[in-house]
This record gives structure tokens, sequence and C-alpha cells, in this order.
């Protein structure tokens, strides 16, 4: 999981991550925005190192902050 802290996602704002290189074809998921149903998989690509994952405010309208955590299925980055 990461923690980001003191960021708040707009709509199309992306985060974008250096510590961290997803598995290929895997799903990242913001923790906590399902409430009852399924957690959405949210976009996310891999440039030159960087993961850049794209967050919709309407999943974090709701959600306590300042932080927020993801779960991501992965390996810590070799730049790190």
């Amino acid at each position: 999981m990461i923690h980001g802290t003191g960021w708040q996602a707009k709509i199309g704002e992306t985060l974008k991550l250096s510590c961290v290189t997803p598995t290929p074809g895997s799903e990242i998921y913001l923790l906590g925005d399902n409430f009852g149903g399924s957690p959405t998989p949210l976009k996310w690509t891999t440039t030159g190192g960087d993961t850049t994952i794209t967050v919709p405010s309407a999943m974090t309208a709701n959600l306590p902050g300042p932080g927020y955590a993801f779960k991501i299925k992965g390996e810590p980055a070799a730049k790190c």
C-alpha cells in the first residue's frame, strides 16, 4: 500500500509515483472507495520508470482526508 498525505484528487488529476513498479496487467485501487460495493480499478500507466495513476474526484469526495491509501501489486522501483 502507498499512503499519500495531503493529496486530494480533482477530476482527471493524476498521482505520479517513482518508487513502485506495478505488475503489468494488474489493477490499482483506491482503498475505501467502494462503501459496500466492488472496488473500482483506477487507470494507470508506466513511462520511463514512473507510474501515473488517474483518480477521479468522485472517488475521493466522501473519503476522510488528508491521506489516501492505494493497493498496488508490484515491486519497489530500482531507481528509488
